[in-house]
């Protein structure tokens, strides 16, 4: 079977499109190849960023902001080089599913991934092996996809490695919003690749739900602009940092459904939440005789995402707090 491969130049200056291509062979195709699209966008030597999209097909958010981008910036604009992979797991986003319809794979639990492998598994490959070595950092753009919502905020994985997460945290900073999200690297994700590749990375949790709204694509549109104006990619007034609010996401943030039922929680996004505040209950509607069931809170904190669904089933999370450090 054929290896992954890149058909764009990623040295090439001006604005080029091409494609990873990685084996798929079905039964219907005996040598058939998966496309995902990669642009590159190269003025001069300046710095070069990658700006992914679209690791859970049903996150739109990062993949309209990308796309935008794509198609409104010259190469005349930028110093540097931008590369671009909008719809990282394109297949899922072409059906609105988090996981590849072709292999059933989480992308963002799937690197190092594997050059022969699964669709998925070769896709993270290339993308950790050829893409980003080229870059100097990392935006992976994420929200909330169909089933959950969050407050809008970059994302910092820590990787235990001081100097690069203070360079993580300053391209956070710069992206301009209220809070920076701060978690525990797990060694799969985007940003695993990275930092086994000593890379600065943001991701992001920039709203969800079933729409990317306007309002959401903007944020994540202003906040990749403000981190590529803060490298010199892009000439840009870069407004001064808003010292924004770390919260950080323990084992202990995630209230999760006990039973199938539907949820009527009683706060919104960005309320103050204390340990044992009801949170909400549980109900049945095709059991109206049976009394609906309280849930609280596990602990203190900022309630940052919500379930926007109110039908649950065991063990779905229904809201998630972040811890002020």
């Amino acid at each position: 079977m054929a290896h992954p491969s890149i058909d764009v130049d990623l040295q090439a200056e001006g604005k080029n499109f091409g494609n990873i291509w990685v084996s798929d062979v079905t039964n219907e195709s005996a040598e058939g190849k998966a496309a995902t699209p990669v642009v590159v966008i190269k003025n001069g030597d300046g710095p070069t960023a990658l700006l992914l999209g679209g690791i859970h097909g049903d996150e739109y958010v990062g993949q309209l902001a990308l796309t935008t981008l794509v198609q409104s910036i010259k190469a005349s604009d930028i110093n540097g080089r931008l590369i671009f992979v909008p719809a990282s797991n394109v297949y899922a986003s072409l059906v609105g599913t988090r996981l590849s319809p072709l292999d059933g794979q989480n992308m963002n639990i799937a690197f190092p991934g594997k050059n022969i492998g699964s669709v998925t598994d070769r896709i993270c490959n290339i993308i950790e092996t050829a893409l980003i070595p080229e870059c100097d950092f990392i935006i992976d753009i994420h929200s909330g996809g169909r089933s959950l919502e969050y407050i809008p905020a970059p994302l910092v994985p820590l990787s235990k490695n001081k100097e690069l997460d203070e360079k993580s945290l300053r391209l956070a900073e710069a992206f301009g919003t209220k809070y920076v999200y701060v978690i525990d690297d797990n060694g799969q994700t985007t940003a695993s690749a990275g930092h086994r590749n000593k890379k600065p990375v943001i991701a992001t949790e920039i709203g969800g739900g079933e729409l990317a709204s306007l309002e959401c694509v903007t944020i994540a549109h202003q906040g990749i602009q403000n981190i590529l104006a803060l490298s010199g990619i892009v000439q840009k007034k870069v407004e001064a940092a808003l010292s924004p609010q770390k919260l950080f996401f323990g084992s202990n943030a995630f209230l999760r459904a006990p039973s199938d039922g539907v949820f009527l929680p009683r706060h919104k996004l960005g309320q103050e939440i204390h340990k044992g505040e009801l949170a909400g209950h549980l109900m049945w509607p095709h059991e109206p005789d049976r009394l609906a069931q309280e849930l609280v809170y596990p602990d203190n904190g900022i309630l940052v995402c919500r379930r926007p669904i109110n039908r649950v089933r065991k063990g779905d999370c229904i809201l998630h707090l972040g811890f002020p450090v």
